[in-house]
């Protein structure tokens, strides 16, 4: 969505959680939203920040780009996450890194 052209419509509690930069459009993401109805006042200290569900990250991840602008620490990081969850055949150089057709 382009912030500076467009707004996001009223009347829905969930419509902001979907809408996205423009510029970040190539990333694809994947956005869940769990809304949970709870007794509890807000803010109270024994209400969940958050909820923990185990998914295959296999059918979600197809491929890491690594930017051209990551440092070698970063990099390296990225590998042994990678490694370790056994997507190291999924990481790819950004496309930017290539040299310039013209």
């Amino acid at each position: 969505m382009d912030f500076d052209e467009g707004s996001i419509k009223e009347g829905n509690l969930f419509t902001p959680f979907f809408f996205e930069r423009e510029e970040f459009e190539y990333e694809k993401e994947f956005r869940i939203v769990i809304h949970l109805i709870s007794s509890q006042p807000i803010g109270k200290k024994d209400t969940p920040i958050g909820l923990r569900r185990k998914v295959d990250t296999n059918l979600l991840i197809k491929k890491i780009i690594i930017s051209p602008y990551c440092d070698e620490e970063h990099k390296v990081n990225i590998e042994q996450i990678a490694k370790k969850f056994g997507m190291s055949n999924r990481i790819l150089k950004s496309k930017l890194d290539s040299e310039p057709v013209f």
